[in-house]
Order: structure tokens, then sequence, then C-alpha cells
């Protein structure tokens, strides 16, 4: 049995439909009934704190975008997403939010495309590309010590990479 199993099982077993549901209820006595509420309430507290902060730095990030393209206050701009956002979560639900999520998908990968054919073409075209890439040494992508200069910076470097991954983990 997989922990993957593990998990889908237990949450029919408990009938939680939320991660915090099924850790405060994973050890539920059927004699006792016993939660751990106080399991719960962390998790969401931890929950709402860190996607609070995620929804801030993007409202904050469109305020800024604003402010770049149009001059407009950066406070105005944040405003206004904030009020786009919440009218169409209020409108269509979760399904508006699935349909946006798309839709800046399919943008970004056309606007990442057309980025693509723009550094083609102002190095020149492909064939400068591919004649610029054979003369990068073999080693270039090596992440041994003598990259990184000593064996403290390999280590903070691993580090980083696994915050970043437990911050993943915790969206």
């Amino acid at each position: 049995l997989t922990a993957y199993d593990k998990i889908r099982f237990a949450t029919g077993d408990t009938n939680s439909v939320t991660f915090s549901g099924l850790i405060s209820n994973w050890h539920k006595s059927s004699t006792t009934g016993q939660q751990y509420n106080h399991l719960r309430k962390f998790t969401a507290l931890i929950t709402l704190i860190f996607l609070s902060i995620y929804a801030a730095a993007q409202l904050s990030a469109a305020g800024k975008v604003l402010h770049v393209l149009f001059q407009w206050p950066s406070l105005l701009g944040t405003n206004l997403a904030a009020a786009l956002v919440l009218s169409y979560c209020l409108v269509g639900g979760l399904r508006a939010s699935i349909w946006t999520d798309s839709i800046q998908a399919m943008l970004m990968i056309g606007a990442l495309a057309i980025l693509l054919m723009s550094a083609v073409d102002h190095a020149g075209g492909m064939n400068i590309i591919f004649t610029y890439l054979n003369s990068i040494p073999n080693n270039y992508l090596d992440l041994g010590v003598e990259r990184f200069g000593s064996l403290s910076s390999l280590l903070l470097f691993a580090i980083g990479w696994l915050f970043n991954g437990i911050g993943t983990l915790g969206q």
C-alpha cells in the first residue's frame, strides 16, 4: 500500500473533504468519536495565513502592473484587481476561477511563443543559436562543488531548493 492509497482510504473512512479534516480525523476512535479539533483549527489558521499572503502578493502585483502600464496609483490598481476577482468569483463561483486560470495559462503560453520567436529573430536565426549552444562546454550545468566555489555554497543551494519544495506543499 502506498502513502497515496493510505490517504485515499483514510479519506473515505473518515468522510473528510479537506486535508485538515483528514489529519484531525486520522486517529478517530470508533468508540469515543474523538476528533482532534485543535489540529483542524491550527491547520486552518496556517492555510488562511499563507493563502492570504499569496493572494495579497497577487493583488499587489496587479496594482504594480497597472501602475507601470497606465501610470495609475498602485493602490487603485490593487483595489480594482480585488474588485474584479471578487465580482467574477461571486457571479461564477469556482467555475469562473477555473476558467480564469485556464485563460491566463493560454495567454502565457501564447506570450511565451511570441517571446521565443522574437528572441530567435533578434539573435539572427536558429543557425546562430545552435552555433552558440554548441560552443558551450559540456560540463556547464554540472552541480559540483567547483561550480559553487565551496561546500557551504552547495549546501545553501540545496537548503534553498528544499524550502522551495516545502512552500509548494504548503499551497
